[in-house]
């Protein structure tokens, strides 16, 4: 597995501890892009209604 992106905010130091093994990583580095409004909407209304995972 290769990590190609991390979000914004997060620094490679704390995806590494949260993973807890040493991924191989893409050179760059991108930041994820943030979700679209559509994605949101079926995150929330469709996915996830009752925030289980968003919350």
């Amino acid at each position: 597995m290769r990590l190609d992106s991390i979000h914004p905010g997060a620094t490679l130091d704390q995806v590494r501890e949260t993973i807890g093994w040493d991924p191989k990583v893409a050179e760059p580095l991108a930041v994820t892009r943030p979700p679209t409004a559509e994605e949101m909407r079926l995150i929330r209304e469709e996915l996830d209604p009752e925030g289980a995972y968003t919350k």
